[in-house]
Formats: C-alpha cells, sequence, structure tokens
C-alpha cells in the first residue's frame, strides 16, 4: 500500500516537520486507526542519516523496562545493564552517537511514558529536561492527546507546543476518491465500489480512520468471492467486521 494514498497521513507528515522546522516540541494525536505510528516511523526512515539521528521510544519498552531510563538506552541500542541507568553514562554515548547531527526522538505512546505513576512519570520529565538542555538540535515528537501537556511537563517544554491531528474521514467526495485509490491498490475495480449503501458502512465501521479503512478493504480483498462481485456487497461487512 502507498502511503501517499493517506493523504490525511501525508499532511500529518508535513505538519510535523513544520514543527520541527519552528523548533518547537510537536505533539502528534488523532483517533484510534487514524496511523499516528505510522507517520512517527515514517518521519525517522526517511530522515537523511547523513544529517539526522533518530531514536524511537514505543510505549511497550517503558512498560517491559519499567524504567524510562532504561526504556530510553534499549531504544539507542545501547547494553541493558547498570551503567546506563544514569543519564550522565546515557549521555556521553548519546553524544558520539549524534555526531553533531539534528536529533530527532519520538515518544509513542506518550502517555506510558508520562504516566504510570509519580516517579514514572518524573523520571520522563527529567529525562526530557535534561536531554533539551543538553542537546539544541533535539526535535521531540511526543504521539499522544494534546492533554499530555497539562501536567508538569509543560513546564519543561518552555516553547508552546505544535499539536498535529491527523483527522478522520468524512462522508464527501475526497473520501469516495481515497477509497477508490485504496480499493484500487487492493485489486479491486473501481466499479466493484460504488455501492453508496457500503461505502457510508465502511465509513461507519471504520470510525473514519484511514488505517481501519485500509486494513478493512485489505482483508476484504484476500478472499476471492469478494472480489468475483459485481459490487461489493454491504453483507460483507456486516460479516467478516465488529468494531
Amino acid at each position: 500500500m502507498k502511503y501517499l494514498l493517506c493523504p490525511k497521513q501525508y499532511r500529518a507528515e508535513q505538519n510535523v516537520l513544520a514543527g520541527f522546522s519552528a523548533n518547537v516540541p510537536t505533539i502528534l494525536g488523532g483517533e484510534t486507526w487514524t496511523g499516528k505510528t505510522t507517520v512517527a516511523k515514517r518521519l525517522l526512515k526517511n530522515a537523511d542519516r547523513a544529517q539526522v539521528y533518530t531514536a524511537y521510544v514505543p510505549g511497550m519498552f517503558t512498560k517491559a523496562y519499567g524504567n524510562v531510563y532504561s526504556a530510553f538506552a534499549a531504544a539507542l541500542g545501547l547494553p541493558l545493564n547498570s551503567h546506563f541507568m544514569s543519564f550522565r553514562n546515557v549521555e556521553h554515548a548519546l553524544e558520539d552517537l549524534i555526531g553533531g547531527r539534528e536529533f530527532r526522538l519520538v515518544f509513542d505512546d506518550a502517555s506510558v511514558h508520562f504516566g504510570g505513576g509519580a516517579e514514572q512519570r518524573n523520571n520522563s520529565i527529567d529525562l526530557v529536561g535534561a536531554l533539551l538542555q543538553r542537546f539544541q538540535n533535539l526535535k521531540i515528537l511526543a504521539v499522544s492527546g494534546p492533554d499530555i501537556l497539562d501536567g508538569d511537563l509543560k513546564k519543561v517544554v518552555a516553547k508552546e507546543a505544535r499539536y498535529v491531528d491527523i483527522g478522520l474521514w468524512q462522508d464527501d467526495q475526497q473520501f469516495r476518491t481515497f477509497i477508490s485509490r485504496v480499493g484500487e491498490a487492493c485489486g479491486f475495480k473501481r466499479s466493484q465500489l460504488l455501492n453508496d449503501d457500503f461505502i457510508k458502512d465502511l465509513l461507519v465501521r471504520s470510525h473514519g480512520a484511514s488505517g481501519a479503512l485500509i486494513q478493512i478493504l485489505q482483508t476484504l480483498a484476500r478472499n476471492s468471492s469478494y472480489k468475483a462481485c459485481p459490487s461489493l456487497p454491504i453483507q460483507c461487512l456486516r460479516n467478516m467486521w465488529n468494531f
């Protein structure tokens, strides 16, 4: 599936890059299945490695290790031992890894890192504060809702943060065009996607989220009987999906 078939995700990516250019911490939000993690990972994957050093810290790391410093060290590929439980030691290793380049850091599922009790939240905030103070070329992206800045983190992030919401689809011509492109990429003919009831129910069952729409159409395409339908019936959604 081509990424540019998801225009809402593409626009979100451009807005995050604008936040990086403006040198402000950026929050990437949106409903479930809108593609927040897809956008975040793509931003890191497509970065020019000669100019940019990247690090991706998923929420499951902090859950697994129970310590944000261990999670951060693991994200950097450092050995998980007591030596790197100290930020000072992580700092020196990170300085070598960055090598003077721009540093893009993503906290996915940011509510996990900056939640989970006072100790974990405070350690996460202290880590961000130390990184911002040490690395002037740091660009932070937190995948979360805007409420992530309601607490003490806002005191550390001195500059006003940029909030980017991927957004949901509504039943309009842009949505219909998007469905046609995704459907054709999945192997359907455009004529198979003209059932108005099917299109409307598809929007309802996906909650308008790009990622859910793509997954539903990809799954339907794996069923040869649906590929042979002159027009996709609404029943195929009711039979296969329970959102």
